[in-house]
This record gives structure tokens, C-alpha cells and sequence, in this order.
């Protein structure tokens, strides 16, 4: 079971993003702070920045398959 965590779109709070993080490859705070970058398997084309902070995304509350644990 995948473990999925939800994080809001960077400038767009009301944005929900999903985070699979069986499949990222890495999370970095942003140049500027107050985020992160997730990046999956591909590099830059394939990552997104959310407003979480890396520890707040590895300790936050996961879902896998529809139960919060």
C-alpha cells in the first residue's frame, strides 16, 4: 500500500496536492523557505513545490488506501 500524505499547491492554498511518497525521490526546502520541493523520478520536470516544510510533510499524517493513520 502506497503511503500518501496531503500538502497545499504553493501559492494556491485552496489547491490540495496528494503526495505519494513511495515514489519521491527527494524533498528540499525552497530557496526562499516557507516550502518544499518534491522531486519524483525524472529530476526537474517532474517535481512540484507545495507550502509544508520537508519535517512537517515526513511527520505529517499519512493515508493509505483511504484510512488516516
Amino acid at each position: 500500500m502506497a503511503n500518501w500524505v496531503k500538502c497545499s499547491a504553493f501559492n494556491s492554498p485552496d489547491r490540495v496536492i496528494y503526495v505519494n511518497l513511495d515514489q519521491v525521490v527527494s524533498i528540499s526546502g525552497t530557496e526562499n523557505g516557507g516550502g518544499s520541493v518534491i522531486t519524483y523520478a525524472g529530476g526537474e520536470t517532474n517535481q512540484f513545490v507545495v507550502s509544508e516544510c520537508p519535517a512537517a510533510i515526513m511527520q505529517g499524517e499519512t493515508i493509505r488506501s483511504g484510512v488516516t493513520r
